[in-house]
């Protein structure tokens, strides 16, 4: 059984009442997800919640990119160099799961990319994978991306389950979560310090929308999505962002402008 609200610590794995009440695993996951997203966004550090929530969290995350594009794409999307450490954090979530097909897969895909020759694997994890045809998988992870097809729909729903049968489940009323992220955003002892390396690390599209949001006397809501836009001779990306209650996106060009797109037509500053 869940443990009350009032039983909320760091090692709390909590969830949502509205979704506990549906009995629906996934929906459980879901909440979860969105819980720990607003405690991101509140700049905890995933060291400062619930290790087995984090757990949940990076299954689905490796599940959901996985389903979408394959472990080319979940490759890809986390190159960098924390990867060792998540893949790590992963194949530990996958063992606890106790899926062992799930495993297996996972298991193979770490030595497949074991085996792929360096330069290529170094090219891909550079970007190669993107040109303006498309993204271009790495052909030896085939394989795996279709045994895993096979059992992906089971994967959600066996992630949910376990989430649902931990002692350290917490539900809480949806009206307090407000409260519960301000105060655990509270207890953070370097919290300025952390607001500012956030907003410095930032990438440059989003220091335009907020910008551009700021510019205009609009609340910044955050970006959204980004898609390739080819112009002759260009590869850009085009950003969209909220703000305002309203939807934007944005260019930025090698020269240094940006250009905000909104419903009234184009708007132009220096970036």
């Amino acid at each position: 059984m869940p443990k009350p609200a009032d039983g909320l610590d760091e090692r709390a794995v909590v969830i949502l009442r509205s979704a506990a009440d549906t009995g629906d695993p996934e929906e459980a996951l879901y909440s979860l997800i969105d819980v720990l997203n607003d405690l991101y966004e509140a700049l905890l550090m995933p060291e400062e919640v619930s290790p087995a929530a984090v757990r949940h969290y990076l299954l689905d995350y490796y599940f959901a990119q996985v389903s979408n594009g394959g472990h080319s794409q979940f490759l890809a999307n986390t190159a960098g160099p924390g990867q060792r450490e998540l893949f790590a954090h992963i194949g530990a979530a996958l063992d606890e799961l106790g899926r062992a097909d799930a495993t297996d897969v996972w298991a193979d895909f770490l030595d497949t990319l074991g085996a792929v020759p360096q330069e290529q694997l170094l090219t891909f994890l550079d970007g190669g994978y993107l040109d303006a045809d498309g993204f271009h998988p790495l052909p030896q992870l085939a394989p795996l991306d279709d045994r895993f097809f096979a059992i992906s729909d089971e994967l959600s729903v066996a992630n949910g389950r376990l989430l649902l049968s931990r002692d350290e489940l917490v539900v809480l009323d949806d009206d307090d979560l407000p409260g519960y992220v301000a105060a655990r955003q509270a207890a953070i002892p370097d919290l300025e310090h952390r607001r500012a390396a956030a907003r410095a690390a930032e990438p440059s599209y989003v220091k335009a929308a907020r910008h551009y949001a700021a510019e205009h006397h609009l609340e910044f809501e955050g970006v959204t999505a980004g898609r390739p836009v080819h112009e002759p001779g260009l590869d850009l990306i085009e950003w969209f962002f909220l703000a305002g209650g309203r939807a934007f996106s944005l260019i930025e060009r090698p020269d240094g402008s940006v250009e905000v797109m909104a419903q009234g037509g184009p708007d132009r500053f220096a970036g």
